[in-house]
């Protein structure tokens, strides 16, 4: 048995637990993935299963605390449909929230979640305070450049509109050195007229 970092994204998973992304992003920390769990087929106890998963997930806060300084509230675990039902973790009162996409090997895995705790919804969903200086991340960005560079602090805001709106999608091919230049000192503020030439170390 193994438990380590939860995965980044899941439809299914964020569904359920009703975050924002904001609130995703800062307190995903608080959720824990089972990966791994095998009991060998030549042991045969019953219950063994959700005996073990329950002993585990009652030391498993306490355990992570002391490693890590962090207390998680939720565990999710993945299982393979066509090989496995996920009858130990239905008979442990986890609960089937629906499927991965499948993009890794082409199968989509069943998400099951386990709460750890009464207040875990309130500790998932609980917003990011904004410090002093910071400017709090864009809800649902339209576009994948606002996602990136949304908290950035510029002297004049129509430079981060510029940025927004200079590249709509990431290039399928990588710039190069004189390309990247140009794309940093646009949003320094040059101008990028004919006569101007390159970007000089104030822009940059």
């Amino acid at each position: 048995m193994a438990f380590s970092a939860a995965k980044w994204s899941l439809s299914a998973r964020e569904e359920y637990i009703g975050w924002s992304e904001e609130s995703r992003i800062e307190n995903l920390r608080s959720v824990v993935a089972n990966d791994r769990f095998l009991i060998v087929p030549t042991v045969r106890v019953e219950n063994l299963a959700s005996h073990v998963l329950a002993m585990a997930l009652r030391r498993l806060p306490e355990d992570w605390y002391e490693r890590y300084q962090i207390r998680p509230v939720l565990v999710e675990t993945f299982v393979n449909p066509t090989r496995f039902s996920g009858i130990c973790y239905k008979a442990s009162n986890w609960v089937e929230v629906g499927y991965t996409a499948g993009r890794r090997d082409g199968v989509q895995k069943k998400i099951f979640v386990y709460t750890l705790c009464k207040e875990w919804r309130d500790v998932l969903c609980e917003k990011p305070e904004v410090k002093l200086g910071e400017k709090p991340r864009v809800e649902n960005p339209a576009r994948w450049a606002e996602q990136e560079f949304g908290t950035l602090r510029l002297y004049d805001t129509r430079l981060k509109e510029r940025l927004y709106t200079k590249e709509t999608e990431p290039p399928e091919t990588p710039p190069t050195i004189r390309q990247a230049i140009w794309m940093v000192g646009i949003i320094g503020g040059h101008l990028g007229r004919k006569r101007d030439g390159m970007p000089g170390t104030e822009c940059i």
